[in-house]
């Protein structure tokens, strides 16, 4: 910048500086009219919109901390209600919605279709009345409420498919002696009772025999060398039929059954001491009708004391004639006598079963 030196250059400048005020005086006045607020969102809205980067406090006057944007949860179609809002016209048709999500019984009669199928335990018990129950429906007896059949002198409740009028009572007088008599206690017929509501002791009819017995010796027998010899029980321990018979007699130690079927018989035979010595064999067999039916058991004498026979078989027996016995072979070179034990000398059997 140069120096003003003399009055007239600086009188000529006068007017360009008084020209310079007056334009900054213009710019002045239109920058504050550029910044009115008029002004300002005037030239706003000229640049405003979609990806202007603008950012706004207030919406319509409302803060942006009351409005909920497009991703809060509370606008999902998935959110559950906490309310109790949702009422029938907001379920879709055919919503699966779990029991637990519904008031208790607030289902009604109005609410199940016809004919709709529905479990028993998903009912409240006893909500069934009369009214509930269509006209001749099926009912089990098992669940009704018979509770009154149980008191005494109470009229049942059960019909038995017909009216009360039409069924007779147990003690009706025409139904007495309705059964003939000659089918009491017969194969295939009746049988009535007691006071007590117990079959009589004279109804039971015969009750099969079973044939069981034992027999058993003390007698100290003597049993001659190599000859097959009959033993002799002279103690009938017991026999539930009879048919076992003691005894010493041609007749006697032996057992006629008179039931046809199977038998299963056992015996036992011992040598007192050493009387059948080493080498020497003990065979004890079962006789049927005086002939040898089954060999029952064999030994061989070791030596030692107290050589023994025993063994079991079965047989069969008519029921009638036929009976058995036992019969004992030794062949230590002499007679020799049994133990005079009951413990060690016997001869038992029992029934098993019969041929059909």
């Amino acid at each position: 910048m140069r120096a003003i030196t003399g009055s007239d250059e600086l009188r000529n400048s006068y007017p360009k500086i008084n020209d310079n005020f007056t334009e900054a005086d213009a710019r002045l006045s239109s920058l504050e009219q550029a910044t009115q607020p008029a002004a300002i969102l005037a030239a706003l809205k000229t640049v405003d919109g979609s990806g202007s980067g603008l950012d706004a406090d207030l919406l319509d006057g409302i803060p942006a901390s009351s409005f909920v944007q497009t991703t809060d949860s509370r606008l999902s179609d998935q959110r559950t209600p906490l309310d109790g809002s949702v009422t029938d016209a907001k379920v879709a048709a055919n919503a699966g919605i779990q029991k637990s999500k519904l008031a208790p019984l607030n289902i009604t009669n109005a609410d199940v279709a016809s004919g709709a199928a529905i479990a028993k335990s998903k009912l409240a018990p006893l909500a069934i009345t009369d009214a509930d129950v269509a006209s001749g429906a099926a009912i089990a007896e098992s669940k009704l409420a018979l509770a009154s059949d149980a008191a005494p002198n109470v009229p049942s409740r059960r019909t038995l498919g017909t009216g009360a009028q039409q069924a007779a009572a147990g003690n009706d007088p025409r139904i007495t002696g309705a059964v003939p008599s000659s089918t009491k206690g017969q194969p295939g017929g009746v049988c009535e009772l007691d006071g007590s509501g117990l079959i009589p002791t004279a109804r039971y009819g015969a009750i099969p025999a079973v044939g069981t017995f034992m027999l058993s010796s003390n007698l100290g027998q003597s049993i001659p060398n190599a000859t097959w010899t009959k033993l002799s029980f002279n103690t009938l321990e017991y026999s539930t039929n009879g048919w076992a018979v003691a005894g010493t007699g041609a007749s006697q130690s032996g057992f006629t059954p008179q039931r046809a079927g199977y038998y299963n018989f056992s015996a036992m035979c011992e040598f007192a001491g050493t009387a059948v010595g080493a080498g020497s064999r003990v065979l004890i067999s079962l006789y049927k009708n005086g002939q040898e039916y089954k060999r029952m058991g064999q030994s061989n004498a070791g030596g030692g004391s107290n050589a023994a026979g025993w063994g079991s078989v079965t047989a069969y027996a008519n029921g009638t004639t036929d009976y058995f016995e036992v019969f004992v072979y030794q062949n230590s070179g002499a007679a020799a006598a049994l133990t005079a034990s009951t413990a060690a000398n016997y001869f038992c059997g029992n029934y098993v079963g019969s041929s059909s």
